[in-house]
């Protein structure tokens, strides 16, 4: 959404946006670079820590907050339950997939402070 057209007419002429784009692209490339073992992810799959529900919230320098995912189990106990696996996997069935709208995004990005000498 970050490089939709309406987003670069609003904010491409400003330095700090063509920053962010750049940060982007790079750390999309390096994220593309970054390969892991099937063995690594196996064991990594294991630990109890990235099995665990996650919750990703970017806040910026005016305060405000974006939501980009939250699993729905994020936050709640599993009770026991004769299938630990199913039971989950049968809440998150009926669960839709939400993403921050475009003008939740432009606010998001009109919140940051920058300076003034940035909008030259």
């Amino acid at each position: 959404m970050i490089r939709s057209e309406e987003v670069f007419h609003r904010f491409g002429q400003f330095d700090y946006f063509q920053r962010l784009n750049t940060a982007i692209d790079s750390t999309l490339k390096r994220l593309h670079e970054f390969k892991l073992s099937k063995s690594t992810l196996n064991t990594l799959g294991k630990i109890r820590f990235f099995q665990a529900s996650t919750k990703t919230t970017l806040i910026n320098s005016s305060n405000q907050s974006l939501g980009l995912h939250t699993h729905p189990m994020f936050g709640k106990r599993l009770t026991e339950s004769p299938d630990p696996i199913a039971s989950p996997i049968a809440l998150l069935q009926n669960q839709p997939q939400t993403t921050p709208s475009l003008t939740m995004l432009i606010d998001f990005i009109q919140g940051f402070h920058y300076r003034l000498s940035d909008q030259r």
